[in-house]
């Protein structure tokens, strides 16, 4: 896919007799080294905003080890303008010295990305700025907000909290709003000193169409996992991560095999370097437990609804 999609002439419309405005332009920065959930649904919401009253940008990592997936998200977008920019590297979990020389390298590059961006906003005339609340999201969009003197958006995912890091905090602190995804997530925000005012709860959303079961022809997940239609099965759809609490999920099902002995647990998520750790722990709980049959290691799914159409319970 070409780096940037050619955008839409921009159109104006009068909202009052004699008035014109343009529409609003949002840029989405996504700086990740992963297409995670948080991420899916920025995309998500892209796909869905009215290319008739909003103008849309997304500027995102080249350097993301799943670029493509994040470029096919959004293909056909339309007035979509896609900018791929190096915006740092994942280096949490190598060797010190890589990590050190990845994370100089990466300074460099987002610094180089941070002027590439700038200088877009102030040329297409963006009015937005908008990101999750990840580090090296939040550090790069606040940043720009305040050297461009645009709004900036945070995105909260997650609870929020000290153990976020000073980025984090200093980013919402200078956020001209923040959206949270419940009101357990604001509550978390205000908790810690920030006006309430400035924190707006947006439920994340599903495409009812993508998900309808009518649309949906099950079989192909029991199908690799060697299981009949008539077996018990529970599944967990999540990054593995010790907040997703697939360790608790792993006892709550020997807890059900005693009175379901049939029941088997389907565990879909990426497997990495990043959540190898994790993944041992759960794996040690499994055998511990004696489940290695009723736990199936599925990975990686492109098909969620395809995924839950062949679940009997869904774990959150």
């Amino acid at each position: 896919m070409a780096a940037a999609h050619s955008m839409d002439a921009a159109q104006e419309h009068s909202t009052l007799p004699g008035s014109v405005r343009r529409r609003p332009h949002v840029l989405f920065v996504n700086t990740r080294s992963q297409l995670g959930a948080d991420v899916a649904v920025h995309l998500s919401i892209i796909r869905h905003l009215d290319p008739e009253r909003c103008q849309v940008s997304l500027a995102t990592n080249r350097a993301a080890e799943d670029v493509d997936e994040t470029l096919r998200a959004v293909e056909g977008v339309k007035g979509l303008r896609v900018l791929l920019m190096t915006m740092g590297w994942e280096a949490a979990y190598l060797p010190p010295l890589k990590r050190r020389y990845l994370q100089a390298a990466g300074v460099l590059a987002m610094g180089w990305s941070l002027v590439r961006l700038a200088c877009y906003v102030l040329a297409r005339g963006v009015n937005v700025i908008h990101s999750t609340d990840r580090p090296r999201d939040v550090l790069l969009s606040t940043v720009l907000a305040r050297l461009t003197r645009r709004p900036n958006v945070l995105h909260m995912h997650i609870k929020y909290g000290p153990e976020l890091g000073r980025v984090t905090e200093w980013g919402v602190a200078k956020a001209t709003a923040i959206i949270a995804i419940s009101d357990f997530v604001k509550a978390s925000v205000v908790e810690c000193g920030f006006a309430a005012e400035k924190v707006h709860v947006v439920h994340n959303a599903t495409d009812t169409e993508r998900f309808s079961p009518e649309r949906v022809s099950p079989g192909a997940l029991r199908g690799a996992l060697g299981l009949s239609a008539d077996v018990p099965l529970l599944g967990i759809v999540a990054r593995l991560i010790y907040w997703k609490g697939h360790l608790d999920l792993v006892e709550a099902l020997a807890l059900v095999r005693r009175r379901i002995p049939q029941a088997h647990l389907a565990i879909i998520g990426r497997l990495d370097p990043y959540s190898a750790a994790f993944a041992d722990n759960v794996r040690q709980k499994v055998c511990e437990l004696g489940l290695e049959d009723a736990v199936h290691w599925v990975g990686w799914s492109s098909d969620p609804p395809g995924v839950f159409a062949d679940l009997d319970v869904v774990c959150v």
